[in-house]
């Protein structure tokens, strides 16, 4: 999924818990939306190492180590434990960012290598299929609080 993409739907999963009646502050709020589009920071190594090596690894290779499941579910758990609340938002939004790139058909990684991965092959990054699934997305993170709203209050 395309940096945009990332950014419309951490933006559309805040607003969402807002109108459910979150309250979050703008520093969390950013934090969230930072940690959503910080394991894209691969793409910029991947560059350089695809100059030097012709094999793809879990450090050498976009949605490597950085697309790890493991890694913001064990962010959250360590930063609870340790009560640092800004921690737990930057994890949410990589976790975020994370699940929706699973959709993808190149997916994110679950094992020690690379070619372990979790792909549900829904969209394509930067094809029509990828904001045919952002509508999706966005729609229904912006229904589940009118849902809500509309059976409960």
């Amino acid at each position: 999924m395309k940096i945009a993409s990332h950014l419309i739907v951490s933006v559309s999963a805040l607003a969402s818990g807002m109108l459910l009646g979150a309250t979050i502050s703008r520093e969390n709020s950013a934090l969230f939306i930072m940690g959503s589009i910080l394991p894209d920071i691969d793409i910029y190594w991947y560059k350089l190492n695809k100059m030097f090596f012709s094999h793809r690894t879990l450090s050498l290779s976009h949605r490597g180590w950085t697309h790890h499941l493991f890694l913001p579910m064990l962010g959250i758990v360590v930063s609870l434990y340790y009560s640092n609340l800004h921690c737990v938002y930057i994890f949410m939004g990589v976790l975020l960012h994370d699940i929706l790139d699973m959709f993808s058909y190149s997916g994110v990684p679950y094992g020690f290598t690379y070619k372990k991965r979790i792909g549900l092959k829904v969209y394509r990054t930067g094809s029509l299929s990828e904001f045919l699934f952002l509508a999706v997305v966005v729609e229904i993170l912006m229904g589940i609080p009118l849902v809500y709203k509309w059976l409960f209050v």
